[in-house]
């Protein structure tokens, strides 16, 4: 269901727009950069499925089935879709230690694994330069994505970059800021860090155990740090 935020307020006036998918349902949904077709996992399928959607004047008027991906991850729950900010890659994690990367045309470029015993979060960089993993074990992981030069940009590798450690336990969420500088981390043992990435300095913040009970989740807002 896609939502028109500006009615929000108006219940009576509420518009939105229905995507029906078809004998599944679909989580982990994902814009892509330029807004025209939403990603999802297809929950019974276990695959990536791309919707292509048109609107004139502001309002969506029709959708398709873009593409189906191939079936990946076997039959593990997944825990993480991405797209890079420049459309040139997706990223899919499961609950175990993968993570895959594919082009926009449901190709895989790599598989890599966490060996982080479970993951917890997987997310690409706003800059697209990296990927990213937390889990079970209490650093987040950080790989390199390199393409070719040019305006063809063809897939060559992913290199481990560095690791954010400080942890004493699982981590269970991270967040980048706007720019990619800088990256959030909230632990289950009821404490986050802010971690520079450029100068490699972190702030450690001790939460109360009442919080820690019910925070799973970080995101960055602008020049705001939501913990939740």
């Amino acid at each position: 269901m896609i939502w028109y935020l500006k009615d929000l307020s108006n219940a009576k006036d509420r518009k939105t727009f229905r995507i029906n998918v078809e004998y599944d349902h679909v989580y982990k949904l994902m814009w892509s950069p330029d807004s025209k077709a939403i990603l999802g996992f297809k929950a019974m399928e276990n695959v990536i499925e791309a919707y292509r959607v048109e609107k004139k004047d502001g309002v969506f008027m029709s959708y398709a089935k873009s593409i189906t991906f191939q079936r990946a991850h076997e039959n593990d729950d997944i825990i993480s879709l991405d797209i890079s900010c420049n459309g040139k890659f997706i990223l899919s994690a499961n609950n175990k230690t993968e993570l895959i990367l594919w082009d926009v045309r449901g190709n895989i470029l790599d598989r890599l694994d966490t060996f982080l015993m479970s993951n917890y979060a997987a997310k690409i960089s706003p800059c697209a330069r990296f990927i990213a993993a937390s889990g079970f074990a209490p650093d987040v992981k950080l790989w390199e994505v390199k393409f070719s030069k040019g305006p063809a940009g063809v897939y060559e590798k992913t290199i481990r970059a560095f690791e954010l450690t400080g942890h004493n336990t699982g981590v269970w969420d991270f967040a980048f800021d706007h720019d990619g500088s800088h990256v959030a981390t909230v632990c289950k043992d009821g404490s986050f860090k802010l971690f520079d990435i450029k100068s490699e300095i972190s702030l450690v913040v001790k939460l109360s155990n009442d919080f820690y009970s019910h925070s799973q989740s970080i995101t960055f807002e602008a020049n705001l740090l939501d913990v939740f």
